[in-house]
């Protein structure tokens, strides 16, 4: 019978590709030379293997039609935007101070309710959200509502998302986690353990409600769970110059 003979592997110079990396392959399966691909010159195609990459992220677009909602804790970050324009690429603001859910669900103008303004009137987010043509709405409430009760306040967020959903069904829509308080600074019932419980509640009411939920806090977090106090402007919850960067930087992570 014939004498075993070694197998010597033979790449070739043919590419294979799937949709993140490339290589050689013998033909006895045994790959080599794989990488990731790589498009330098932005031209939607590997530079090595020539694969279709698709159309390159558009950041200054994506946060150009987007718009953020919320609180006081939201403001910060618009005037942050405004020290620093390109830090979210003009994304636009809907926010009042101590703005909630409750609040958003509720009529303009009526006793005892915060609304938000656009072009000098008060509106319904929902409203407000559709003349301005935003694509998709980054939200964080709840600060001003769980201090009540949490799941109140979720059963208001269902109250919340629906008007969206009828006002504007194919926007986007991401709900941010709240941020953590100073520790030290909780407010009675407005404490960090009650804040970490809402952020649990509502990453499961984004999943069951098919939603993208951004975990906000815990890049904002020192080593008692608290925010940390470099991030702090009044020993609260509001945010520096430097809290608002992670906020961004956290943002832009998530969206990879």
């Amino acid at each position: 019978c014939a004498a075993n003979v070694p197998h010597t592997h033979s790449f070739g110079t043919e590419w294979k590709s799937d949709n993140t990396n490339h290589w050689t392959e013998c033909a006895c399966g045994e790959k080599a030379n794989s990488a990731a691909h790589i498009d330098l010159n932005t031209d939607s195609k590997c530079d090595t293997c020539t694969a279709n990459m698709g159309e390159p992220f558009d950041v200054a677009k994506f946060f150009s039609e987007t718009v953020f909602l919320g609180d006081s804790v939201t403001m910060g970050l618009r005037n942050y935007c405004m020290l620093y324009p390109n830090a979210l690429h003009g994304a636009k603001f809907l926010c009042a101070g101590s703005y909630a859910v409750r609040h958003a669900i509720a009529t303009p103008g009526s006793a005892n309710t915060i609304s938000i303004t656009y072009q000098g009137q008060q509106m319904r987010p929902e409203d407000a959200l559709a003349a301005m043509g935003a694509k998709r709405v980054f939200i964080m409430l709840g600060l001003n509502d769980i201090g009540i009760d949490v799941d109140w306040a979720l059963q208001n967020w269902a109250v919340l998302l629906q008007n969206l959903r009828n006002k504007c069904p194919n926007m986007e829509i991401y709900i941010q986690s709240g941020t953590p308080i100073v520790t030290g600074g909780e407010k009675g019932k407005l404490t960090n353990a009650r804040m970490d419980e809402y952020n649990v509640e509502l990453q499961k009411f984004c999943l069951e409600n098919d939603c993208f939920y951004v975990d906000v806090a815990t890049s904002m977090k020192d080593s008692t769970g608290g925010l940390k106090k470099e991030y702090c402007s009044d020993n609260y919850v509001h945010m520096t110059p430097e809290g608002c960067q992670v906020w961004v930087d956290v943002l832009f992570a998530y969206l990879g």
